[in-house]
């Protein structure tokens, strides 16, 4: 039934112009979705979080491929339609899939857009590739540094054995409540379960976490969304972007933001990426990654 609605989901996009492609990596073919934008802004990439898919961002697509020059929206590793990789690591495959896939789809330098462990990935990125990235959007990004104990805390509220926590989880995840709370926790609750999601959090370690130095390196224009009634992600983390994210970072917290606003508040969302895209200076690469200052492939295209 799950796997219905998601390729239902898909075919309403495709049917607002995007396609589906699927890129060649090391670790297995990863499935994305893209559009030609009608607008003349930066392309934007879009990067989902654990057990998410990229056709969650439906909303947020439409309203931006307008106007923008392109969009991309991948799925990452063993979510969505992208293969569960084998014989590698999650998070290493995580982390290659993305490299590759970015590498191959990216021909100018973009903006990427990542929510919860896709703010993760996209800080991972730019860290390695910062002369694709044009900028960074992150939404109440994953990844912040924990000693193992608070590590293995946090990991402990994904594993979802009951339609009770499920439902919990749902709570914290949402900054409001709504009717479809119990389908939606029927849903997360199959989606956590999956094979690929529980061997990520099973692979998670603190050595794969973000590092301060990646954080305060970036060079590129940086947007942090980090709402007031984020409740899945611990004020540590918040604290930890806040600390080490370098002076030019612009940092928003709404107060009817939750953990996934893209959701919640798509059209919001939207305006302010929109904004974010519309300040960065026309016909400048970014620069190179530098210090915080002290004083603040192959690919081809298919329809199924």
């Amino acid at each position: 039934m799950l796997q219905v609605a998601n390729h239902l989901a898909r075919q309403r996009l495709w049917a607002r112009g995007f396609r589906s492609r699927y890129v060649a990596t090391s670790v297995g073919k990863v499935h994305v979705l893209e559009a030609a934008g009608q607008g003349s802004l930066p392309p934007v990439v879009f990067l989902h979080g654990l057990s998410a898919a990229a056709h969650y961002f439906g909303r947020l697509l439409t309203s931006t491929a307008p106007h923008v020059q392109r969009v991309w929206a991948p799925d990452l590793p063993g979510h969505g339609f992208s293969e569960l990789p084998r014989h590698v690591p999650p998070v290493l495959a995580m982390q290659e899939a993305l490299l590759e896939t970015l590498d191959a789809l990216l021909e100018r330098p973009a903006v990427l857009f990542g929510s919860s462990m896709g703010g993760f990935a996209a800080v991972r990125y730019a860290a390695a590739r910062p002369e694709r990235v044009r900028g960074l959007v992150l939404s109440s990004p994953g990844g912040a540094a924990m000693d193992p104990e608070a590590l293995d805390r946090f990991l402990r509220g994904f594993r979802l054995e009951s339609h009770r926590e499920a439902l919990g989880f749902v709570d914290r995840f949402m900054a409001h409540r709504t009717w479809k709370r119990p389908f939606l926790a029927w849903g997360v609750r199959r989606s956590m379960a999956h094979p690929s999601v529980s061997a990520l959090l099973q692979d998670m370690r603190t050595d794969a976490l973000l590092k301060p130095e990646q954080l305060q390196g970036l060079g590129m224009p940086v947007l942090l969304l980090w709402g007031q009634a984020e409740r899945v992600l611990p004020d540590e983390a918040y604290q930890f972007f806040r600390r080490n994210l370098p002076a030019h970072a612009e940092v928003e917290r709404p107060p009817h933001y939750g953990h996934a606003p893209y959701l919640e508040h798509p059209r919001c969302v939207g305006n302010k990426l929109l904004g974010f895209l519309r300040r960065l200076e026309p016909d400048i690469a970014p620069e190179a990654p530098r210090r915080r200052r002290r004083d603040r492939v192959f690919s081809f295209v298919t329809r199924g």
